[in-house]
Parts: structure tokens; sequence; C-alpha cells
């Protein structure tokens, strides 16, 4: 039980890093994601200025003609078209994207083999559990199984024996009845000669009776 409560409560902590890690990497690509538009913005706010002082405000001392608007507005798209091709002849995009794709990778990959060792190490705890009990109960079952076995070869040796004995005492009472029969046929022929001696007396003349 307590085995299984450790395991529970290493994969909340894994669980836990890995929504760390996944929001602390989502809110870095964002980031990312925002830094060449400020970057972007930024150029263009420098390159205006930089063109609006050195072309108007150089040109104009006083912001009252319409001329001046003009030239503001010209100025801005060409800040705007320089800054395009500032951010294009040197992207940063791409490389910090790649950057925090790696490390979002690397991390994932970390959490991953983590949370595989967390379980190879519980499913081989519980494998040594069940290999160790199925053992334990293998070696009983296989005890029992000698006792019965041996068990079963006394009562065999008994049972032969006791068959020779019943046996025995058939072959026995076959003689026993063999000789009853003897018997039987002997006191038979016996009483006929005594019936033959009696009747011999009974009817023999005096002479010979005295």
């Amino acid at each position: 039980m307590a085995m299984y409560e450790s395991i529970d409560s290493s994969d909340r902590l894994v669980r836990i890093k890995q929504k760390f890690f996944i929001r602390f990497h989502s809110l870095a690509l964002h980031l990312v994601q925002l830094t060449p538009d400020l970057l972007l913005l930024l150029i263009q706010i420098s390159t205006f200025a930089l063109l609006a002082y050195v072309t108007v405000g150089l040109t104009i001392p006083a912001a009252t003609s319409l001329t001046y608007y003009i030239k503001v507005f010209l100025v801005a798209i060409c800040a705007i078209v320089l800054s395009r091709a500032i951010v294009t002849l040197f992207p940063t995009e791409p490389s910090l994207q790649r950057w925090a794709n790696n490390r979002l990778l690397e991390t994932m990959e970390k959490l991953i083999d983590s949370q595989n060792q967390t379980i190879r190490i519980a499913v081989d705890k519980e494998t040594n559990t069940v290999r160790e009990q199925y053992e334990r109960d293998f070696a009983r079952l296989g005890e029992e199984f000698s006792m019965h076995q041996e068990e079963a070869r006394r009562l065999k040796t008994t049972d032969n024996n006791t068959r020779n004995k019943i046996q025995e005492h058939t072959k026995e009472a076959d003689a026993l009845r063999k000789r009853a029969q003897r018997c039987e046929k002997d006191f038979a022929k016996l009483k006929e000669k005594l019936q033959e001696q009696v009747l011999r007396k009974m009817y023999a003349p005096k002479t010979m009776r005295s």
C-alpha cells in the first residue's frame, strides 16, 4: 500500500512539473512571437523620428501648412517601408522560435524520460513483488503436490497389500469350502454305513446277534 502511495505522489509531482513547464514555455513562445513585432515597432518609431527630424524638422520650422502633414505622411510611409526591409533582411523570429521550440522539446523529453523512469521503477517493483508471490505459491503447491503424491503412493501400497490379503483369504475360503464339501460327502457315506449296520443287527438271527 505504501508503495502505491509513493508511486501516486511521484506521478502527481511529475504532472505538476509538466504543467508548469508547459505553461512557462507557452508564455515564452508568446513572448518570442511578440518580440519581432516589438522590434518592428521600435524600428518604425526610431526611423520615423529620425527621418522626421532630418526632413521635416529642418525644412519647416512651424507645423502650420498642409505641406507639413503631407511630408509627415510620406516620411511615415518611408519609415514603414524601411523598417519592413530591415526586418526582412535581418530576420529574428525563426531563430528565436527555433530556440524556444528546441528548449521546449528538450524539457518535454526530460519530463517524459523522468515519467518513464518512474513508471519503469514502479513496474519493476510490482513485477518483483508478483514474481516473489508466485514463487512462494509455486513452492507451497510443489510441497503439497509431493505430499499428496506420497500419500497416493502409500495408499496404493496399502491397497495392493489389502488386495493380496483378500486374495489369500479368498483362497483359504475356497479351500475350506472344498474341505467342507468333502467332509459332507464323507459324513454321508459314514451315515449310510451306520444305517446298514443298524439294519443288519436288527434283522439278523438271534444266534448271530448273541
